[in-house]
């Protein structure tokens, strides 16, 4: 688990310097860009924070009421706890929504490459 949490923070980080260094002008490194910064953070929000307490083994504010017991909260706060929980999700959806696009833009290159260049320009991806 450690080590997946450190791939996904340095990598998705080399990742992104290196489609900034080379500054290419292609929709698709965009698209592989934003990918990248959304997986940064899911991997900084949440995979650190269990990361701390599978190594500390402190589970602070975990209620035993059942399913509800896999609740992880820093110190006992509660609201830390919702907070990093609406942010994994809502970063996981976006991650999981430019998956099927950046698949999309992958068909259409594959598919269509002569019209690929006229259908997805820098104005379509923003």
């Amino acid at each position: 688990m450690s080590l997946m949490t450190v791939l996904a923070i340095f990598g998705n980080v080399l990742i992104i310097i290196a489609l900034v260094a080379v500054r290419k002008k292609n929709p698709g490194y965009f698209l592989i860009a934003c990918q990248s910064f959304v997986d940064f953070i899911v991997g900084s929000t949440c995979m650190t924070t269990v990361l701390y307490s599978i190594i500390t083994g402190d589970r602070g504010g975990v209620e035993k009421s059942g399913a509800s017991d896999t609740w992880l909260s820093l110190g006992g706060h509660r609201h830390w706890c919702e907070i990093q929980t609406y942010v994994g999700n809502v970063f996981m959806n976006i991650s999981y929504t430019q998956l099927a696009i950046i698949s999309i833009d992958r068909f259409f290159a594959a598919y269509r490459p002569l019209q690929y260049r006229s259908m997805v320009t820098r104005k379509r991806m923003r």
